[in-house]
């Protein structure tokens, strides 16, 4: 994925290592169901995203940035084709603000990765088979 390269650039090997291993525990926690889905605000791990509802945000705690950066959220979106039993297709890999600041930001990758499941899967406002 392009995108995990991008972010893992410019980190120790130690530190790439740790982001691929959570984005693997992630992966395997989002498969076996043993994610909580809800809100942000309720300590959730996926959300539903209301812009793009065939996407799920899956929260990583990983936050890149060094001591004189500002750190910015990593973020999972991918989905859960109700027509593809047991698939959880991973559409994008972004980081974005924290806070009020990174909304539009976030907006805009689900919008991107919705554009992505479209266009692999053929997907057109196929829903998830989660829903909130």
């Amino acid at each position: 994925m392009v995108e995990l390269e991008q972010l893992l650039s410019g980190h120790t090997e130690l530190t790439q290592r740790l982001i691929r291993h959570e984005i693997r525990d992630l992966l395997k926690r989002a498969e076996a169901d043993n994610c909580r889905f809800g809100t942000a605000s309720a300590g959730c791990d996926v959300t539903q995203m209301a812009v793009a509802p065939t996407i799920l945000e899956l929260r990583m705690s990983w936050h890149p940035g060094g001591e004189d950066e500002r750190s910015n959220l990593v973020r999972l979106y991918f989905t859960e084709p109700a027509d593809i039993p047991d698939c959880l297709y991973a559409a994008l890999l972004a980081s974005k603000a924290p806070g009020p600041m990174g909304l539009e930001e976030q907006n805009g990758h689900a919008r991107q990765a919705d554009y992505r499941v479209h266009v692999a899967l053929g997907a057109p406002g196929g829903q998830p088979s989660r829903s909130s």
